[in-house]
């Protein structure tokens, strides 16, 4: 996956398997995360999202960016961006 350094990837479910390989991918490329999951998930959920970001440090994300929205919404899907669009401000632009 060349050319994703310093490059901006949102990933929902960052927490389950196949988003926590995902981000660890991106993480080894020097890309920049937002790494996000639902509102209603639980504490032991926030946990192992706090580990996966740890793991992408070490790896060499960029720059890594959390939240919690309620992707089953629209409005909440909209946030989530917006929010890692303005974390990222003059490195992604939309």
């Amino acid at each position: 996956m060349t050319g994703l350094r310093s490059r901006v990837v949102l990933i929902t479910g960052a927490v389950s398997c196949i988003g926590r390989a995902t981000a660890l991918a991106f993480a080894n490329c020097g890309s920049k995360l937002a790494l996000v999951w639902m509102k209603k998930e639980s504490e032991d959920t926030l946990k192992k999202l706090e580990r996966i970001s740890h793991e992408c440090n070490i790896l060499g994300a960029a720059d890594i960016h959390t939240g919690q929205y309620d992707l089953s919404k629209r409005d909440g899907c909209r946030v989530a961006l917006e929010e890692a669009v303005e974390r990222f401000r003059g490195v992604y632009k939309i």
